[in-house]
Formats: C-alpha cells, sequence, structure tokens
C-alpha cells in the first residue's frame, strides 16, 4: 500500500480483488457440502501496470 500512496502504483489487493477471494472461499466450502463444481463470477486479472515482482513475497 505504501507504493501506491506514495508512488502512484496500482494496488494489487483491491476491493474487487477481495470480492474475487471471498467468492473463491465459499465456493469451496459449498462444491464440499454439495459435491459439485461451483462456477465463479467474480473473477479479476492482476491490474495492468503491476510489476511482476510485486507479486512475490518479500519476506
Amino acid at each position: 500500500m505504501y507504493e501506491a500512496i506514495v508512488y502512484g502504483t496500482p494496488l494489487i489487493h483491491d476491493g474487487m480483488w477481495a470480492r474475487a477471494n471471498l467468492e473463491v472461499c465459499v465456493a469451496a466450502l459449498k462444491s464440499a457440502e454439495l459435491r459439485e463444481e461451483i462456477l465463479l463470477e467474480y473473477q479479476v486479472s492482476v491490474p495492468l501496470g503491476v510489476k511482476k515482482s510485486n507479486l512475490t513475497s518479500k519476506r
């Protein structure tokens, strides 16, 4: 988030990403319960301008 605020780089994890992530979690639980494939609707791609190096853990 620091780089987004200071340098104006796009956020990787925004609200749309959060919704897509929650959708995966809920679909996994529902799929296990129903024993069938659940189609996802809200998946998003990585925003343009995000460097590949920013996608890896910095630990």
